[in-house]
């Protein structure tokens, strides 16, 4: 029954957020036929359901009335022939009801109880995983040197699965700045979920100054570690706090700072003060949205920087102000790129080419990002 209704919920939110594109295929009458068809499954089991209830509590209620009225019957005969006393029929109707009332308690209790032992059922397995702070080692850092590096890593999302990486080494030495490069669906998104600390069942060794990852707090590295990628998360409230919410105790300066090196001066002209931002960022462009994730990661202040694809959607002048921080302001950190924008790969220092599973260290650009999916 749960997992129709979340079926059902999924198909609803589904549609509601293509409806754009649905109405562009002119698919309305199939999507509605598709939810009638998850609505009426939902109908037919909650009847089901409910008719299993009913009978299995009338079942139990006509046997314990139909035990009482028995019981009365022989009563009235014994008592008629004196081999009973009326005493002692009211003393028996009493035990009666006190073993027939708990059983009509139990059945309904059951009744009830029977969705909940499915549903834990359903949940078991994910209080039985292990937790995150099991797989990661207890060494905290306060800072990272910078330098990171692959040892023949090779991972799969699921066990008997084609494996995303094959035996894939690579370096990165501190302050440099580095391109991955591959076609979509490559792995490019894999090596840096990796690098997190996201998933633990890869073989091999990936590094950051030396001490593998596993022996790590996962949270005090990713403390130092900026992410910006494509699907940024914007928070009701002022232009500002979002900005802030990487390190709450940042000073004004600091905050300036970050809004100048990540364009966001540039985009807002004049309105960061007041700025306010509404749910989800919907008065906001892709490109502000984007700036904010820049400013946000560059307030962190992390010691090594990851963007993916992070100025897709910002504008000439904003992409150039972005560039020329990653370039030159922030040349002390490691910094990794993930992009098919030529000009934002040209910067790099040197670029990883992932193909197939494998990796390939060029220290120039190997061919040009239209050829890169």
């Amino acid at each position: 029954m749960m997992e129709l209704g979340a079926h059902a919920q999924g198909s609803v939110q589904e549609t509601i957020s293509g409806i754009a594109e649905i109405k562009q295929s002119t698919a309305e009458s199939r999507k509605a036929e598709e939810s009638t068809k998850h609505f009426a499954g939902i109908a037919g089991q909650e009847i089901r359901q409910s008719l299993g209830v009913g009978v299995g509590t009338g079942t139990v209620e006509f046997l314990a009335y139909l035990l009482t009225v028995l019981v009365t019957i022989l009563s009235g005969i014994f008592i008629v022939r004196e081999r009973l006393t009326v005493g002692d029929y009211l003393a028996l109707v009493a035990y009666i009801s006190q073993l027939t009332l708990p059983a009509l308690a139990f059945s309904s209790l059951l009744m009830v109880t029977r969705p909940a032992i499915a549903a834990f059922k359903r949940l078991a397995p994910l209080f039985d995983g292990a937790t995150e702070s099991e797989f990661g080692g207890n060494k905290v850092v306060s800072a990272l040197i910078g330098d990171i590096s692959f040892a023949d890593v090779s991972f799969a999302y699921e066990s008997g699965k084609e494996p995303v990486l094959q035996s894939c080494s690579f370096e990165i030495a501190p302050g440099e700045c580095v391109a991955l490069l591959g076609k979509n669906g490559a792995g490019k998104s894999t090596i840096v979920r990796l690098m997190l600390g996201f998933y633990s069942q890869y073989q091999g060794g990936i590094f950051f100054d030396g001490t593998e990852l596993r022996d790590y707090n996962l949270s005090s590295l990713r403390q130092r570690v900026g992410i910006v990628s494509q699907s940024v998360t914007i928070f009701t409230g002022s232009l500002w706090d979002n900005v802030k919410m990487s390190r709450p105790s940042a000073s004004k300066e600091e905050v300036e700072s970050v809004l100048d090196l990540s364009g966001c001066t540039e985009l807002f002209k004049g309105l960061l003060g007041d700025m306010q931002i509404t749910e989800g960022g919907k008065n906001l462009s892709g490109g502000q949205r984007q700036a904010i994730s820049i400013a946000r990661c560059l307030l962190k202040n992390p010691d090594v920087l990851i963007f993916d694809e992070a100025t897709t959607h910002l504008d000439t002048h904003a992409r150039q102000i972005v560039i020329h921080a990653f370039k030159h302001v922030l040349s002390r950190k490691t910094r990794i790129l993930i992009t098919h924008d030529e000009d934002v790969a040209k910067i790099a220092d040197a670029f990883l080419h992932l193909e197939g599973g494998t990796i390939t260290r060029h220290e120039h650009l190997p061919f040009s990002s239209d050829q890169d999916g």
